[in-house]
């Protein structure tokens, strides 16, 4: 009888950190995790057709299924914000997700001077729930460093 991988949540908004999700996904396999990265999910054309809502519940029931959240900020906010009820991006509710589960969240954030303020106001909400889980980075190459290390 096999163990049970634990599953590893990376979220982030899509246009950012492609490749560095892809390379925490490989990484963690390696490793002994499982990853979930949405684009691994399915193709953008299936995802295109698929309603906000249904895509919400995908992420939304992953990130409950996962054992660690792993959060990637720069500077985009996620444009899924215009379409939520509340304006807020599927980033953040992944973050509360992992939250109200319980789950250990790591957040990193690589240093922008142009962030948008959504995200200034998500990551100071972040460091006040949980200060000692964001980690701030110079490089997109000492972020995914850094994840590997605390992963």
């Amino acid at each position: 009888m096999s163990s049970r991988r634990p599953k590893v949540f990376v979220s982030s908004v899509h246009g950012d950190f492609q490749d560095t999700r892809l390379n925490i996904a490989e990484w963690a396999c390696d490793n002994g995790y499982d990853a979930w990265l949405f684009e691994k999910l399915g193709s953008p054309s299936k995802w295109a057709s698929t309603t906000p809502g249904d895509v919400e519940l995908v992420c939304l029931d992953a990130v409950a299924n996962a054992d660690l959240y792993i959060g990637l900020f720069h500077r985009s906010y996620g444009s899924t914000a215009r379409k939520h009820f509340a304006g807020i991006s599927f980033v953040d509710l992944e973050l509360f997700e992992a939250f109200k589960e319980g789950k250990p969240i790591r957040c990193y954030v690589l240093e922008s001077a142009e962030a948008n303020p959504d995200v200034v106001a998500l990551l100071e909400l972040v460091k006040t729930v949980v200060p000692d889980r964001v980690t701030v980075c110079s490089s997109e190459a000492k972020l995914l460093e850094t994840v590997k290390r605390d992963i």
